[in-house]
């Protein structure tokens, strides 16, 4: 079953678990106008198989919805 909770470091808005499968971690960046997306395995929760950094700025130089970086540190994804 999923479930979505919050977490209380003030940090972290949302960490969503798929059953067993993968943890998602939703976090403001340090600029406030971008988060970043973390998906973590369940056996290795410590190391992200996978991140994401998305821009939130209105301004239209900003690439709104765009990721800036996107990782797969671990080769995990494929």
């Amino acid at each position: 079953m999923n479930s979505l909770t919050t977490l209380s470091d003030g940090e972290t808005y949302a960490d969503v678990r798929f059953g067993d499968d993968f943890i998602v971690t939703i976090d403001r960046t340090a600029r406030k106008d971008a988060i970043t997306i973390r998906v973590f395995h369940p056996d290795t929760p410590e190391t992200p198989v996978g991140e994401h950094h998305l821009n939130l700025s209105l301004d239209d130089d900003s690439g709104l919805g765009t990721p800036s970086e996107s990782t797969d540190p671990t080769g995990a994804l494929g």
